[in-house]
């Protein structure tokens, strides 16, 4: 068991530096509501959970070694950095939203489609990532509001 959550561990870690630096190209371009978003903010992620045949692994930011800070600017423009075992990358772009969903496109061209939960100073996002040996997962990034 032990073995096979540092597997995990090592697989999502992977999984989150591709969907953060690998993202596909998106033409789809939601509208953004006019009104102010709880969402403007600092956001560092806290929490990483990933649901499996054998179970469910939760692992804070700390243990799974992804260290990620968004932050959501009021003009619609966002900066993040990952710190990780690879180092640190930094990205910025612009970002919308609707009520279910975030758009980040990045300064390069590519985009990242995020569903969330909005809760107060809880932001969860809802993403899927594939493992070789497990196929496709759920996982759930819990970021804090700072």
């Amino acid at each position: 068991m032990k073995h096979t959550t540092k597997q995990i561990s090592f697989v999502i870690i992977l999984s989150l530096i591709l969907a953060i630096t690998g993202c596909k190209k998106d033409s789809s371009n939601p509208s953004s509501p006019q009104s102010g978003s709880g969402l403007v903010g600092t956001w560092i992620l806290t929490n990483i959970t990933a649901v499996t045949t054998t179970g469910t692994l939760s692992l804070t930011a700390d243990q799974a070694n992804e260290h990620i800070t968004i932050t959501l600017n009021s003009d619609e423009t966002f900066l993040s950095t990952t710190v990780d075992a690879s180092g640190t990358t930094k990205d910025g772009g612009t970002y919308s939203f609707d009520s279910s969903n975030i758009t980040l496109k990045s300064n390069s061209g590519d985009s990242l489609i995020w569903n969330y939960t909005l809760n107060g100073s809880d932001l969860l996002v809802k993403s899927t990532i594939t493992v070789a040996t497990l196929g496709t997962i759920p996982v759930t990034l819990d970021f804090k509001k700072q």
